[in-house]
């Protein structure tokens, strides 16, 4: 058995912030830590601070502006011999503090920043990098653990407790990484520390109030449409980024069609989908028949239970065909087969997560699950996790690395894995200016219970030029036929009345009854 590992804290001022709670709560429950002491620089009270339960001693340390440990503070931790120190205080510690810790001495990188990340606010990005560093002694930084988030534009306060609510639980993963040797060698880095002016939080200010102006508008007037359409080229022209040219299904003003996974039942391709009705609000899943690559027939709600279903990702395991609808509404991820009265519930296959976009394939003998996690502050597009199973029905197992990615530019699944040339590919969605903005096709590198890793190498933009020129986030590929699906994004007052059916939505069994209209295909000029 392995022994505990030793590590210790170093905040800034008593009380603790907000986030500075969240992290010790995650030191202290981890199992195979023992956090041994937390040292506190800037308090000037005598009294000893009461930051919460816990065995640990409390340290009053001190500091130069220059990140030198005086004396008493060196030896307090010598005593402690810790693997590893977590510095949350605004000053970049040097010196021999550094190399006390056997695993070194860690801090968040945009902690040295004056006003974290208000360069993302002031050139107006969509995405931005967040980085767990260990300090090296020449002033340079071995990062740890890094990840692509989101940014929140109309809110940064909002923006800084998403970032405090996605990496309170970092260096605990880190710690756990290290204790069983799988932490990849990284290069030391020279970084520029960004020093913004005082005068930037007005313009952060200004920025924030372009975005609340948008977003407003967009609550207001703006309405998706999705539609699921057949792309002209091949995988191979896809791959090499040459742009889509889709055939797109016509469909109702009044519906929409996403996440389309493509399957055999007896001499037909089924077409199985995600469809919304703004009247009942809640998604649902229909399927179309296809025959001589025509529309033959409809099938609405042939999977629906009262909550919110996409994504209905379709597995074929000894001989039975099976499907995963996305239902993170539930936190759950339940498995259902096709007999011949339609799809039947079999199992609940994953309980208390809520798995956004569960991906379910079997790989080298073993299944696999990649999702990402619905949680707080919009975090379903940023973090990927995976399980892995022996057998369809479980019992599933999280990955050692969980979650294996926090990247909002290529976490969140976008369809099946598939293999081209002998290699493994995973698409992913881009969320990183607008949701289901494009599909990343990622090469799967390693892949074990212990170990991940991907690369992105081509990119899958919507037709500028379409029907649909907004935003792409499923892809399918089964025997030479590709399926996707598009976004366009309009505004107008008649949209505000659609959005009021969120308050009294209409019972689905209503919406059903209802005539449809006649599909029919067409190709984008």
């Amino acid at each position: 058995m392995k022994r505990q590992v030793k590590a210790g804290i170093i905040i800034d001022n008593y009380p603790p912030t907000s986030w500075e709670k969240q992290i010790l709560q995650s030191i202290r429950d981890a199992q195979h830590i023992e956090l041994s002491f937390i040292i506190y620089l800037n308090n000037k009270k005598r009294e000893v601070p009461d930051i919460g339960p816990g065995s640990e001693k409390i340290i009053k340390g001190s500091v130069t502006s220059q990140g030198m440990a005086n004396d008493s503070t060196l030896t307090s931790i010598q005593g402690h011999t810790p693997d590893w120190i977590l510095s949350l205080s605004k000053t970049r510690l040097n010196g021999g503090i550094l190399t006390l810790p056997a695993w070194g001495v860690w801090t968040f990188r945009h902690l040295a920043e004056r006003i974290p990340f208000s360069g993302d606010f002031l050139n107006r990005s969509g995405s931005t990098s967040v980085f767990l560093d260990s300090l090296e002694a020449d002033g340079k930084v071995r990062p740890l653990m890094e990840g692509c988030i989101s940014v929140n534009l109309h809110s940064y306060h909002r923006h800084m407790k998403k970032v405090e609510e996605i990496t309170r639980g970092w260096a605990t993963m880190v710690s756990e990484k290290w204790r069983y040797g799988l932490m990849e060698e990284r290069h030391p880095l020279e970084i520029a520390t960004s020093q913004s002016a005082v005068a930037d939080k007005g313009r952060i200010f200004h920025t924030e109030m372009i975005w609340k102006a948008k977003r407003m508008k967009r609550k207001l007037f703006g309405y998706e449409y999705w539609n699921v359409g057949q792309a002209k080229q091949s995988l191979e022209s896809i791959l090499q980024g040459k742009g889509l040219e889709v055939e797109w299904f016509k469909q109702d003003r009044d519906l929409y069609y996403a996440d389309p996974f493509l399957y055999h039942d007896g001499d037909k391709n089924k077409i199985i989908m995600e469809e919304v009705d703004y009247r009942s609000v809640k998604g649902f899943i229909t399927e179309w028949s296809i025959v001589d690559d025509e529309i033959s027939s409809e099938e609405r709600a042939t999977i629906h239970n009262g909550t919110h279903l996409s994504y209905p990702y379709i597995i074929r395991d000894k001989g039975e065909l099976y499907c995963v609808p996305e239902n993170s509404e539930r936190g759950e991820v339940t498995l259902y087969k096709y007999e011949e009265k339609g799809w039947e519930q079999v199992q609940t296959i994953l309980k208390n997560f809520s798995a956004v976009d569960s991906t379910i394939f079997n790989h080298e003998g073993r299944w696999w699950l990649f999702c990402t996690r619905g949680a707080g502050l919009n975090r379903d597009n940023e973090e990927l996790h995976i399980f892995y199973a022996d057998q369809l029905i479980g019992p599933w197992l999280p990955h050692k690395g969980n979650p294996v990615k926090v990247d909002v530019r290529s976490s969140r699944p976008a369809g099946a894995p598939f293999s081209h040339k002998g290699t493994l590919y995973r698409p992913a969605q881009d969320c990183s200016v607008t949701y289901g903005g494009a599909v990343v096709v990622n090469r799967i590198e390693k892949l074990s219970p212990f170990y991940f890793k991907e690369m992105s190498v081509s990119r899958i933009e919507p037709e500028k030029s379409g029907l649909y020129p907004d935003g792409v986030h499923t892809i399918s590929v089964t025997d030479g036929m590709i399926v996707v699906d598009g976004k366009r994004t309009e505004y107008h007052v008649k949209h505000l009345l659609k959005k009021l059916y969120y308050y009294r939505p209409v019972p689905l069994e209503k919406v059903l009854t209802e005539p449809l209209t006649e599909m029919k295909k067409y190709q984008v000029e």
